[in-house]
């Protein structure tokens, strides 16, 4: 079975002798996100760099062009669909511990937080799952606040309203404040293999509330491999 993920012989494979480099087209979206000056613009090029962001051969490309701090100041924006793409995009990316590393020093952890109470559904899961992944000991004070953890706890009691938020909620709690480690991973499982998306070469996809964005959540092994 051939991996989703790309690598520099397949990048060549697939955009030829004269096909534009990822470096330079993932620099190209940045410049047209910066002059672009109508909303709707500058929500589908979003979700064009969020869909960039399940891949880790654009990592290096993202941090040399500070896509991850745009999509903390898409967190910032009045825009729910900006939001949503930003958060979509941070939670794609900081599984890498490079990415993860990054957002932890542009302040994006209480921007994630805020994400929490965002009436989007999509921009909640994808702030959970950031949280599950960004919450280490460096960042467990920051994280791991009374409030913080009574609002994931209410996420975690809501199952029969979103098994999704619930499943995710529980499985954060587990992980990090209840050290429930296999019941985390058989939470994240349920939330991966069975609610948010269809399967892709061995990997979840989620489908966002537009068609031009996926989000892919880690595979089982990633998500626990550095447990």
């Amino acid at each position: 079975m051939r991996s989703m993920f790309t690598n520099v012989q397949r990048q060549v494979e697939r955009t030829g002798r004269s096909g534009t480099p990822r470096d330079k087209y993932l620099q190209d979206l940045v410049s047209q996100f910066q002059n672009a000056t109508d909303e709707e613009s500058k929500e589908k090029i979003a979700a064009n760099l969020a869909n960039f962001a399940y891949d880790p051969f654009n990592y290096a490309f993202m941090r040399q062009l500070n896509v991850l701090e745009l999509f903390l100041d898409c967190i910032t924006e009045p825009n729910e669909r900006l939001i949503e793409f930003g958060i979509g995009g941070i939670c794609n990316s900081c599984v890498d511990p490079a990415n993860a590393l990054v957002i932890v020093q542009c302040g994006g952890i209480p921007l994630i937080i805020q994400c929490l109470s965002s009436p989007v559904r999509n921009t909640v899961t994808y702030a959970l799952g950031a949280l599950y992944y960004l919450c280490n000991p460096a960042t467990k004070k920051e994280i791991l606040k009374p409030d913080v953890v009574r609002i994931i706890r209410e996420y975690a009691a809501a199952g029969a309203v979103n098994t999704s938020f619930s499943n995710m909620a529980n499985a954060f709690l587990e992980k990090h404040v209840d050290h429930d480690l296999e019941g985390a991973m058989q939470r994240c499982h349920n939330v991966m293999f069975t609610e948010i998306g269809i399967m892709k070469e061995g990997v979840k996809w989620k489908e966002a509330s537009r068609p031009e964005l996926k989000f892919c959540c880690a595979s089982i092994s990633d998500a626990y491999s550095s447990s």
